[in-house]
């Protein structure tokens, strides 16, 4: 799977609509506009590369979760609090945030880009 590549903002306001249609479906030939999760669906730029069936399936982080290292956690915590893992590891990093969690197909895709 290829990663998708925009044409600078600048670039596109000289552009006209017609020139900018081509020169996307250009691009499109050479990075197609599919979703970098399931590589099925067709997932645009303006949508990450990540289509609508895959978004649905990925679990965002949000609050509560650790200052420090961003692990998520249930229930109803209202102040910012740092797990019991990071007070009793020497951690050599402030803090740490992921948008969400390393699961399927997430996870599936982490491998993907990184092995």
């Amino acid at each position: 799977m290829a990663w998708g590549y925009s044409v600078p903002v600048w670039l596109m306001s000289i552009l006209s609509d017609t020139a900018r249609g081509w020169l996307n479906a250009g691009l499109g030939l050479l990075y197609p506009e599919i979703c970098q999760l399931c590589g099925q669906t067709r997932a645009t730029p303006a949508e990450g590369y990540v289509c609508g069936g895959c978004r649905d399936h990925a679990r965002f982080i949000r609050k509560p979760f650790c200052e420090r290292c961003g692990r998520p956690y249930e229930g109803d915590i209202t102040s910012q609090f740092e797990c019991a893992s990071c007070r009793e590891m020497e951690w050599h990093f402030l803090s740490a945030r992921s948008a969400v969690e390393a699961r399927d197909p997430v996870l599936e895709a982490i491998h993907r880009y990184k092995y």
